[in-house]
């Protein structure tokens, strides 16, 4: 038996192996790019091809993915585990083959890259490929599949996946990734002690759960109370990230508000409308928020979409945007 570590990321993984089988429990601790268009309107973004010392290290691809809905709004794929040095995810390609005749379906294959570590030898990059399956119509990873049946193939007709000649279509589409309430439920009864945000981690992230489960009249007290245990665990991100999306009307993942233009060099983020409550944070010129109320003092409250597909809310100077 020989325990060994490996490194995707920012995140340890320690693996016991014995004979042919192993054990993985985790423990806390200008951009070019291509443009594939999806049936829906919707499209898959991948940016920084590896180049340099990256390329070296772990070979052809693109560090970072993004799902991009019909309005514009982008969603990083695998944020929890963004490509570094020590390993993560590499996105190795995608274009319109991966997607099911439907539209509905599309395999994004990726390698999950490590730092393997065993005593006594030198540390070597490991790879495992994946063949996750997103839902095009919202952007969830609906499950990570591995080995054989990513060989197969999206059949010539309806969303069948075919390996060989097995029909392996469950398999690939029956959702696994956890949704709000059986996200708390696995952690709350679970009998070893766990972490809630290692739980979210295994499920691609707090973005992928929310775009897979999205905030709704069943679920807004679960997420409530993964909010509370994400603030104890000292996981701000995430908490703020889910914070984001509750203030939103149930069953939106975005507001259809007025979109805004910035139109000053900077227009500061204020954390309510009145000038004491100024933050350390701006927008710059030609950025795009959308609007979520007014006061008449000369205020908007605003949403803010970052790259990663976090929403940042907060107040600006009215007189610093126009509508777009």
């Amino acid at each position: 038996m020989k325990t060994i570590s490996l490194y995707f990321g920012k995140r340890r993984f320690v693996v016991i192996w014995m004979a042919s089988c192993f054990f993985v429990s985790t423990f806390p601790k200008t951009v070019f790019g291509e443009q594939t268009l999806l049936p829906g309107g919707q499209s898959i973004e991948l940016v920084r091809p590896l180049a340099g010392q990256m390329k070296d290290r772990f070979g052809d691809g693109w560090s970072t993915g993004f799902f991009v809905d019909k309005d514009g709004h982008r969603l990083q794929l695998f944020s929890e585990e963004q490509l570094t040095k020590n390993g993560g995810v590499v996105f190795e390609g995608f274009d319109q083959r991966d997607v099911s005749v439907t539209g509905r379906y599309a395999v994004l294959p990726v390698v999950r890259q490590g730092t393997l570590e065993v005593a006594g030898e030198k540390p070597r990059i490991e790879g495992r490929e994946y063949c996750p399956v997103v839902e095009t119509a919202t952007g969830c990873i609906l499950t990570m599949q591995t080995g054989e049946i990513c060989g197969g193939q999206w059949a010539a007709r309806g969303d069948q996946w075919l390996d060989a000649s097995v029909d392996r279509t469950a398999e690939m589409i029956e959702k696994t990734t956890f949704d709000a309430k059986r996200l708390w439920k696995e952690f709350s009864n679970s009998s070893v002690h766990l972490k809630l945000v290692d739980v979210i981690v295994a499920n691609m992230g707090i973005s992928n759960v929310m775009a897979c489960d999205p905030v709704s009249n069943d679920n807004h007290k679960d997420y409530l109370a993964i909010v509370r245990q994400l603030k104890n665990e000292k996981a701000t991100s995430e908490a703020e990230y889910i914070e984001s999306k509750l203030a939103l009307p149930a069953g939106k993942s975005h507001l259809t508000g007025t979109k805004l233009i910035v139109i000053v060099d900077r227009t500061w983020l204020y954390d309510s409308p009145h000038p004491e409550e100024k933050t350390k944070s701006y927008i710059v010129r030609g950025e795009v928020v959308t609007e979520v109320s007014a006061v008449d003092s000369g205020w908007v409250q605003v949403d803010y979409f970052r790259s990663n597909g976090r929403v940042l809310r907060k107040w600006i100077r009215i007189d610093d945007v126009r509508p777009l």
